[in-house]
């Protein structure tokens, strides 16, 4: 019985079993950015069909709200953390819209952390 016990620890704590609850996932919207600040500010809506990209080719779209979500986008980098990098496809804006945030975007992960990265774009900036 003590063996069988122990079988059970040892799977149930090794790195495979453990990586889904080290991921990190990032959350985010591409908004209206109404005043320019690059700030997602109150009233300012989400821009849908919004396509993302990773580097590792994932293309991620925005919703009917302008929100997106990459989920365990760091499965790779153990549990130190890294460097990920999000590139909005600027032809996918609507039309006349320019961005007012960086792009790409670069934010640091940390294992079994959610991480946020907004894009704001307006029309005529």
């Amino acid at each position: 019985m003590l063996s069988l016990a122990l079988s059970i620890l040892l799977l149930t704590t090794s790195s495979a079993a453990a990586r889904p609850f080290g991921c990190s996932d990032i959350i985010g919207t591409v908004f209206d950015d109404q005043n320019g600040n690059g700030y997602q500010d109150a009233g300012e809506q989400g821009l849908p069909g919004v396509r993302l990209a990773t580097v590792r080719g994932w293309l991620i779209t925005t919703d009917a709200r302008g929100r997106f979500h990459v989920a365990c986008a760091n499965e790779a980098a153990g549990r130190f953390g890294s460097a990920f990098i999000l590139k909005l496809d600027v032809r996918t804006l609507p039309s006349g819209y320019r961005l007012t945030t960086e792009n790409p975007r670069v934010v640091r992960l940390t294992a079994a952390k959610m991480s946020k990265l907004n894009f704001g774009a307006s029309i005529g900036r």
